[in-house]
């Protein structure tokens, strides 16, 4: 059950994976190797949730009060629970607002999107977005901005180089902007923009950032990326 007091407030919600090699980074993984790029992976999860802890913290007033911001670790695979917080408590035990544990249902990404999206809509909060772990260069400030474009426009996206994106939110539920996506494909974002316009949903569009999704990717982030970013 919801508390009364995060009615109306933020949800953020971070899809992620517990980092067994061969079950993630598996594009990175033909590069260097399974056991790397799970490395690759734990470090890409803490410098998010680095990020998530920020924006948790550093808090939202409207001219109501305060804004209630809320984080789901959303983790996959089910039967990893245990294993995904011994892993991660140490990282958000420090967090004022623990996080909710969620474990992913089955069905494809656009299935667990809307799932989640409207998990958090019918538990009264008033704005959702979605982000994976693939990102170092995303910010509590890019956070923060996702949810202000929220105030102006029914959807928000943050696009990647690749052509999908790092970030999908929204303010009311939006199954046209899940169903029939080629998801993980550099199609992804455009599918997305023309479903978006289909259905009359206007969105807000962030920055483009970098995904690390292979070899090169990871090269380039080991070389300093876009120059102030952790290096693996």
């Amino acid at each position: 059950m919801m508390n009364s007091e995060d009615r109306g407030g933020e949800l953020l919600v971070v899809f992620l994976k517990y980092p067994e090699p061969g079950r993630v980074k598996t594009r990175l993984a033909s590069g260097i190797g399974g056991d790397a790029a799970a490395a690759v992976y734990r470090d890409l999860v803490a410098i998010t949730l680095e990020a998530v802890g920020k924006w948790v913290q550093s808090g939202r007033k409207s001219r109501e009060g305060a804004v209630p911001r809320r984080v789901w670790l959303y983790f996959d695979p089910a039967e990893s629970a245990a294993a995904v917080r011994s892993w991660l408590s140490p990282v958000v035990g420090r967090w004022e607002d623990p996080p909710r544990w969620v474990a992913q249902p089955d069905g494809d990404l656009g299935k667990r999107l809307q799932w989640a999206m409207n998990q958090g809509f019918e538990q009264g909060f008033s704005a959702v977005c979605a982000i994976g772990t693939d990102c170092p260069e995303l910010t509590a400030g890019g956070l923060a901005a996702a949810f202000a474009g929220l105030e102006k426009k029914a959807g928000v996206v943050g696009p990647t180089r690749d052509g999908g994106y790092y970030l999908i939110g929204v303010k009311t539920i939006c199954p046209a902007l899940f169903d029939n996506i080629p998801w993980s494909s550099s199609q992804t974002l455009e599918a997305t923009r023309h479903a978006a316009r289909t259905a009359g949903i206007s969105l807000h569009e962030l920055p483009t950032l970098t995904d690390i999704d292979t070899e090169a990717d990871w090269r380039w982030w080991r070389a300093g990326g876009s120059g102030n970013l952790k290096k693996a």
